[in-house]
């Protein structure tokens, strides 16, 4: 027995030795330690080289100058400077010759939304076929005056400190037109509009400046934090953004308005919010941007997609204008007249907005979704980061089909509650045996079906959802079973009831705005639900 508990010792401990080191098995604290390191790495390396960075920067900029030699700087200056000169007079007599042929110009008092949107279409479209005809002419001048290695570092220089800053400029004197009113897209006034118009043009250049120096250092094979100046102008760009979104607060919650009179709580809460909003924005994306700098992730850095992010979540009041000044113009007269008519009419009014901002939520979220290089459709091959990443935009982009597919119900029954009233009231249709202002069959089932109808769709589209991020629906689903039967046994007197008054329903026993008699109290059916069915 001692032998045999010798050996029995001796085995278990080679078994163990040729086991190694129990697998470390990644937990939610060990993920949020990696990421908070990955995040707080770049920061604290270019805490440190920030008493050398302007010193280290000169150093790079002298080792570019010594490449070409003073004269052939100088050289390469002039150059540039002539092209510009030159790519610019054909700017502007491309600009002026057709301003010739479109004087037309609606008053400002009197413009329509058609007329203002014709006019600004007309002058941005100039705006940016004189800067392609610059783009045009630069590039052609460039290639035949220049180097190869003068294109190199001349490029940059021009699209992210002239091309890019322009176009900012050009979309911002169309969505703000800070010198007429009249001609004015979003709701702000002249204080703000050239408040903003001023500091997203110095946004534009600020940003092509940090773009431009950190493809220098890239270019010029600058080793990782030997300087740190790229990280502190992209810093700078996005308290930028912070600091412009809340000094101009109450012109961005005008904006956010709009003209619209038929405003919602949602609508309110959202212009009220949307400032911080925006600081946040600017917060998050910036963090982001830290985490994949610390990953090792240069080259998506170097794409900007922090800027692309940030640009399409801002541009949140151009686009809700557009959608409302759409909907005002494309959307069906209402049907008949009177207090259910217009109830109805405004109804679907706000569910063409609602789809419209759905469907431009969507959109951005692919878009943002492609600037950080997230593939939808090849997340076998991606990594832990990257499915997630993909999972999160799966998710968004099933709770807006959903959504969409919500509404559209609403929208249609909405529509066909306004016919049935309206039909009713225009043929002089009497009530029920009940007496009273009944209504007809159809306007009585309809709201059971919306809500009928409404509730399986959010139930489908949030399993459908939750099976996005990657958690298994089947328990969901069992559970779901288990609790419909107990709810069925344990309260069966309430589905009797309930089924009982569908079958009433169906068979047409009583419409809204019938009189009826319970327990004894005589009233108006006004509405359709639970409890009433159940009494």
């Amino acid at each position: 027995d001692e032998v045999r508990a010798l050996l029995l010792e001796r085995l278990d401990a080679e078994a163990a030795s040729e086991e190694g080191p129990p697998l470390e098995i990644d937990s939610l604290t060990s993920s949020i330690t990696e990421i908070w390191e990955a995040f707080a790495f770049p920061i604290v390396e270019n805490v440190k080289l920030l008493p050398t960075v302007f010193s280290s920067q000169a150093q790079v900029i002298a080792s570019f100058a010594a490449s070409f030699g003073e004269s052939g700087l100088l050289k390469m200056l002039g150059l540039l400077a002539v092209i510009l000169i030159a790519g610019y007079i054909c700017e502007i007599v491309l600009v002026k010759l057709m301003e010739r042929r479109t004087r037309t110009r609606p008053a400002p008092d009197e413009a329509s939304l058609k007329s203002t949107l014709t006019f600004l279409a007309k002058r941005l479209g100039r705006e940016l076929l004189g800067l392609a005809l610059f783009y045009v002419v630069i590039r052609t001048l460039g290639v035949a005056l220049l180097t190869s290695q003068q294109i190199v570092f001349l490029g940059p220089v021009v699209r992210y400190l002239i091309i890019i800053p322009r176009l900012i400029a050009a979309l911002s004197r169309f969505a703000l037109a800070p010198r007429n009113a009249g001609l004015r897209l979003l709701n702000v006034d002249d204080h703000w509009a050239k408040y903003l118009h001023f500091h997203l043009v110095g946004l534009g250049i600020l940003g092509g400046l940090t773009m431009f120096v950190i493809k220098f250092n890239a270019q010029y094979r600058v080793p990782d934090f030997e300087t740190s100046l790229g990280f502190w102008l992209t810093l700078a760009v996005h308290a930028y953004i912070a600091v412009i979104a809340w000094n101009a607060r109450a012109g961005l919650v005008d904006m956010m308005l709009g003209r619209d009179p038929d405003t919602t709580r949602y609508d309110k809460a959202t212009a009220r919010y949307y400032p911080y909003f925006a600081v946040a924005v600017s917060i998050v994306t910036w963090a982001i941007a830290m985490i994949v700098v610390g990953y090792g992730n240069l080259a998506l850095i170097l794409q900007a997609p922090h800027y692309t992010t940030m640009f399409w979540l801002l541009a949140a009041p151009l686009v809700d204008t557009t959608i409302r000044g759409i909907v005002r113009h494309l959307q069906p007269p209402m049907i008949g007249e009177g207090a259910v008519a217009e109830k109805a009419y405004k109804s679907t009014k706000r569910s063409f907005i609602r789809i419209g901002r759905v469907l431009a939520f969507g959109m951005i979220v692919l878009i943002i979704a492609g600037a950080w290089n997230i593939n939808l459709s090849n997340l076998g091959s991606a990594t832990a980061g990257e499915r997630f990443a993909a999972n999160i935009v799966e998710f968004l982009v099933v709770c807006a089909v959903g959504y969409i597919v919500y509404e559209v119900v609403s929208l249609w029954v909405n529509r066909q509650l306004a016919k049935e009233v309206s039909t009713t009231a225009a043929s002089g249709q009497e009530g029920g045996e009940g007496g009273g202002a009944g209504g007809t069959r159809l306007a009585t089932v309809l709201p059971m079906l919306r809500a009928t109808a409404q509730i399986a769709i959010a139930t489908i589209f949030t399993l459908l959802a939750v099976g996005t991020l990657g958690i298994d629906i089947t328990p969901l689903l069992a559970g779901a079973g288990i609790l419909g039967l107990a709810i069925g046994f344990g309260a069966q007197k309430l589905v009797t009831d309930i089924v009982s008054g569908i079958f009433f329903l169906i068979d047409d026993a009583f419409r809204v705005g019938e009189y009826v008699d319970v327990g004894g109290t005589r009233g108006t059916v006004e509405k359709i639900s639970i409890r009433s069915m159940q009494l």
